[in-house]
């Protein structure tokens, strides 16, 4: 018996089991690993490409309203006959001019003065500026006569064209006064012309 217990009558089909059991464990044991296992992760998107600088959009702005949207000063044109000194004044009726165009024919230039409350002898500039031109004219107020800020022009300056000829108006402006806007005035291009002529 002792033989028998030895080797027991079953023990060929236990050692096939055993060995079917053998031959499937890596097989087994590769199948549980793999089912442990995590698939891989998908690689992270690619980051999006920078946005594109959108162009920047005009944003309507109401136009500004420059001097030729301005209101006329109040005011008119007069004709001054003078046989050395013709001149064109602008003011209100009954008052002192507050702007004057005036021909020295004798040295054929035109005085262009502005009423002002500098004294005599005070150094400045006036700014004229017309549809077509614009220019800074050095300026003084002289010690006799009239108290004007005055520049003086030679009587050929195409300037003085500009102002004639300006679309409608044209603006002087002195530092510390408030601007003048001039309407286009007859009388202003007949002192020129006689002043060239």
């Amino acid at each position: 018996m002792l033989a028998n217990q030895a080797n027991p009558p079953h023990t060929g089909v236990m050692a096939l089991r055993i060995s079917r059991l053998e031959l499937f464990s890596p097989l087994l044991s590769a199948l549980l690993l793999a089912a442990c296992v995590t698939p891989p992760r998908p690689a992270p998107p690619a980051a999006p490409a920078p946005p594109q600088a959108r162009p920047p959009v005009a944003t309507p702005q109401a136009p500004s309203l420059g001097w030729e949207a301005a209101p006329l000063t109040p005011g008119s044109w007069a004709y001054r006959a003078d046989a050395e000194a013709p001149a064109a004044l602008f003011g209100l009726p009954a008052s002192p001019a507050i702007m004057v165009i005036r021909c020295v024919r004798a040295q054929r230039q035109i005085l262009v003065q502005r009423a002002t409350r500098d004294p005599p002898g005070t150094l400045g500039t006036v700014q004229i500026h017309s549809s077509s031109r614009a220019a800074t004219l050095r300026a003084s107020v002289p010690f006799t006569g009239p108290v004007y800020m005055t520049a003086e022009v030679a009587a050929g300056d195409t300037l003085l064209d500009a102002i004639a000829f300006s679309r409608g108006k044209w603006r002087l402006t002195t530092p510390g006064e408030q601007d003048l806007i001039l309407p286009r005035a007859a009388e202003v291009a007949r002192v020129i012309e006689e002043c060239r002529g």
